[in-house]
């Protein structure tokens, strides 16, 4: 006798009599294994049991030696089933009968589960979205369909939902018991939590209540895939002026918005027009923690003869299992002139807390090379939350307009302070961040025109 008092082994036994009343029993030889000696696995009524289970019991199934006759003693109906999840086909052994082979009934060696008790037959059949796709970093729910093609409804039923790789996925939460209307399709919610980008399946089993065997198939595996869905913001000069000749590297700012770190990003730079302008060799791929930036300084190399227009254009290139749902590229035009008109040069100077948020000092340098002007513009792009120090500008608005509108600020002379040729004109400006970062030193599109 084994563990479970409801079903025994009787290891190299035959005989029909080895069936006691009110028992179940599976031969493993034709004619009760008279003819060649064999196993004998005794089951108590209302008792199922899939391959697995029977197995346990030291009785093999769905080979030689098999079940290939079958005495039942009870006072109710028996099935033999050919799926090893306990669905699929079945065959009725009525009760109070004894089939002394299975080999007419085309079922030796077929019977992969079992149910000592009458069943009534539906079809269920499982299915979701595939692959499913799982955010890395947070608990995402996904949806299983249970179709219950049949017009019973089958109540109890128990729901079973694995991983193939723990590592990737954690299954948080389903639930364990539901129930099937007839002719209907039931939706369960699963929650599962994305740990690692990668591959892996779901499996999901279902296990119906003794007195039904699905006929469709109890399990069912997908494929799931846990992506990374970063954010990366991009920000570079808009417009980019070198003199022929020239070497100059201009800074490329990558800013990870996302909640997980990145590594092995690949950053590309590339020219519109090498004869105009080449991009030189800089470092890539980079790694960014969460909600941090790094910079990169891009070498543009003007050619020495040619002048005129392209463009500089950097992409990103998320590792594999990542998604970037922000920036994946930008464009500055670059021209390429022998004489650089205008030019405003910029230098940090300090920071210091101050205005609700941390005060950053430049000394901006406007420069022309060979016209005196008199009216011009200076605009520049500011990072979300960082503004131009009100402080400052009452002190200066007596000779200088604002306009500032998301980010994006123009200041334009009123009066006096020209630009003439050979002669700087310093301008000192303070801003205003709403925290301290080594990545606020530098003032992005920073460009002077001429308005007169």
């Amino acid at each position: 006798m084994l563990e479970n008092e409801s079903v025994e082994l009787l290891k190299n036994q035959k005989g029909i009599d080895k069936c006691p009343p009110d028992k179940l029993a599976l031969y493993t030889n034709v004619d009760y294994n008279n003819s060649e000696i064999g196993d004998i696995l005794l089951i108590s009524p209302d008792i199922q049991l899939d391959q697995e289970e029977l197995e346990s019991y030291g009785f093999d199934v769905g080979q030689h030696d098999g079940v290939s006759c079958v005495v039942n003693n009870m006072n109710q109906a028996a099935s033999l089933v050919a799926g090893l999840n306990l669905d699929g086909d079945i065959l009725n052994v009525p009760a109070m009968s004894s089939i002394p082979s299975l080999v007419p009934q085309g079922w030796n060696d077929l019977t992969r589960s079992v149910v000592s008790a009458p069943v009534a037959l539906v079809t269920l059949e499982i299915s979701s979205e595939s692959p499913l796709n799982v955010i890395l970093g947070q608990e995402n729910n996904i949806e299983l369909n249970i179709e219950n093609k049949s017009s019973i409804t089958v109540p109890g039923v128990t729901l079973e939902v694995t991983v193939k790789n723990n590592d990737l996925i954690t299954v948080v939460s389903y639930p364990e018991i539901i129930d099937l209307p007839g002719s209907e399709i039931t939706t369960i919610p699963v929650s599962l939590k994305g740990n690692k980008t990668g591959e892996t399946t779901l499996s999901v089993r279902i296990y119906t209540p003794i007195g039904f065997i699905n006929q469709g198939s109890n399990t069912y595996d997908v494929n799931a895939e846990v992506k990374g869905v970063i954010t990366l913001k991009l920000t570079l000069d808009k417009q980019i002026v070198l003199l022929t000749g020239e070497t100059k590297s201009v800074p490329l700012k990558i800013t990870n918005q996302s909640n997980v770190t990145i590594n092995g990003l690949i950053v590309g730079a590339t020219s519109g027009n090498d004869a105009i302008m080449t991009v030189g060799e800089f470092n890539s791929p980079v790694d960014i923690y969460q909600n941090d930036s790094v910079v990169i300084d891009i070498p543009l190399n003007a050619n020495s003869s040619a002048t005129g227009t392209t463009n500089l254009v950097c992409s990103l290139t998320p590792p594999a299992g990542y998604e970037n749902e922000g920036d994946n590229n930008i464009t500055s035009t670059v021209t390429v002139t022998a004489e650089r008109e205008l030019e405003v040069l910029q230098e940090f100077q300090a920071s210091w807390a101050g205005e609700g948020g941390y005060l950053y000092s430049y000394m901006l340098t406007l420069k022309s090379q060979n016209t005196r002007v008199n009216k011009w513009e200076l605009s520049f792009q500011l990072p979300s939350g960082a503004v131009v120090s009100e402080n400052w500008y009452e002190s200066q608005k007596n000779w200088l307009t604002k306009v500032e509108v998301d980010g994006n600020v123009i200041l334009s002379n009123t009066t006096g302070h020209t630009i003439d040729p050979g002669v700087d004109l310093p301008l000192q400006i303070q801003l205003v961040y709403p925290d301290q970062s080594e990545y606020y030193k530098y003032i992005y599109s920073l460009s002077l025109r001429q308005i007169q």
